[in-house]
């Protein structure tokens, strides 16, 4: 007898990596919804960030603002990180809250009945009934993660741009020494 290692039916894993495919879109879709009405203006700065500076020669000028702006952008994004993060902990709690109720009420009935089911049956049953929670529960999960990413990688932003500043500020100072002063050395008695 042949193994799936062996001998893998590509028939059905192409219909399954479709399904899959079509359903994490539709999972992907929501989630950046979601993420989108959180950092739309998150995004947008640092699309302007990246036009004026990366793209472009920024002046000082520019660069001191785009600190502001960030370190501005960033407090308020880490508010509605935690606002996230309330959704998330909302949601597990649901998702639990489904899950152990339908677990109580297969016990319920299978205590009526007399005819016992086992954990892994009950687990299912709770599992099954609990699924679109379970589900929502995720997504809220990755949106967290995502919005932290972001603003992981907007500190890193202001920290890089205030490196440029520093460099630009010490290059200033360098370039108030003209190379073309000789120092001259005490002759020699």
């Amino acid at each position: 007898m042949k193994t799936v290692v062996e001998s893998p039916n590509k028939e059905i894993l192409d219909k399954l990596v479709q399904s899959v495919e079509d359903n994490a879109n539709y999972y992907t879709e929501i989630s950046d919804n979601i993420i989108k009405a959180y950092t739309q203006d998150f995004d947008n700065l640092m699309l302007d960030l990246k036009r004026d500076i990366i793209e472009n020669d920024a002046d000082d000028l520019l660069l001191e603002k785009y600190v502001l702006e960030l370190n501005n952008m960033l407090y308020f994004l880490g508010d509605k990180l935690e606002h996230v993060g309330i959704k998330d902990d909302i949601s597990k709690m649901a998702a639990k809250e489904v899950f152990n109720n339908m677990y109580l009420q297969s016990r319920e009935k299978d205590f009526e009945r007399k005819n016992k089911l086992t954990v892994a049956e009950l687990t299912a049953l709770s599992e099954d009934a609990s699924k679109y929670e379970t589900i929502l529960n995720s997504i809220y999960n990755r949106v967290y993660k995502q919005i932290k990413f972001k603003m992981d990688a907007g500190y890193d932003m202001v920290n890089t741009i205030r490196k440029i500043i520093t460099k630009r500020i010490q290059d200033a100072s360098l370039s108030m020494y003209s190379p073309n002063v000789t120092i001259r050395q005490p002759e020699e008695f």
